[in-house]
């Protein structure tokens, strides 16, 4: 179990992260709600050791979390623009079997440079290198973004698949999105979770989300 208590995280005396709680277990899917802003991308740097934190506890299996115990996709991943897409995947593991295989399902022109990568093939570069580590945790900022249908339904599919073996956290702004894969939603807002959804709730906390986003609307413009 990954074990997040009480965690604080500031830049420049600026809280972003404010008295995080939670506990995610393998076997599941844990959506992370946010606006741009909230702190989804934050959390997951604290989480994979990009920042420290100022207080509280990051534990899994009852021991302090190492990197070694987690593979993180942010939402922009760089890319040497003369590096091959082959070349960027045997940094991360020289094992041509399991190369082809991932890409048997992603389809990309590994022989060709990065640089000549649209936005959506560079995301399903990254998510390849990531899914390559093969570590119990999965940490991935914004998945979904820039790739297209097809795409969207090949991660959806595969995050189903490996769930049973890990713990994966997916952060979002869009609800539609998470609630497809989640089996819970945590909302963040403004550096803390406000509230945990469970599936069967997922329904009716989207309606009434989609009620007030209107009768704000309506509200400010009449």
């Amino acid at each position: 179990m990954l074990q997040i208590n009480d965690l604080h995280f500031s830049i420049s005396s600026t809280p972003i992260l404010q008295g995080i709680s939670a506990s995610f277990e393998k076997g599941k899917v844990y959506g992370i709600l946010g606006k741009n802003g909230a702190g989804k991308t934050t959390f997951f740097r604290s989480l994979f050791g990009f920042y420290h934190p100022q207080s509280g506890h990051i534990d899994y299996q009852g021991k302090i979390l190492e990197k070694k115990h987690i593979s993180f996709l942010e939402t922009e991943n760089y890319l040497y623009p003369y590096m091959r897409g082959m070349e960027y995947l045997r940094l991360i593991k020289n094992d041509a079997a399991l190369i082809k295989k991932w890409n048997n399902i992603f389809d990309l022109p590994l022989d060709q440079l990065s640089q000549e990568y649209s936005t959506g093939m560079k995301k399903k570069l990254a998510l390849m290198g990531v899914l390559l580590q093969d570590r119990e945790i999965l940490l991935l900022d914004e998945p979904f973004n820039g790739v297209d249908l097809e795409s969207n339904e090949k991660i959806m599919s595969i995050l189903q698949k490996l769930k049973h073996e890990k713990t994966i956290l997916v952060s979002s702004h869009i609800l539609s999105t998470l609630s497809e894969i989640s089996d819970h939603i945590y909302v963040l807002e403004k550096g803390a979770f406000v509230q945990k959804i469970d599936k069967p709730d997922f329904q009716a906390f989207e309606q009434q989300l989609k009620q007030d986003i209107k009768q704000n609307i309506d509200d400010l413009l009449s």
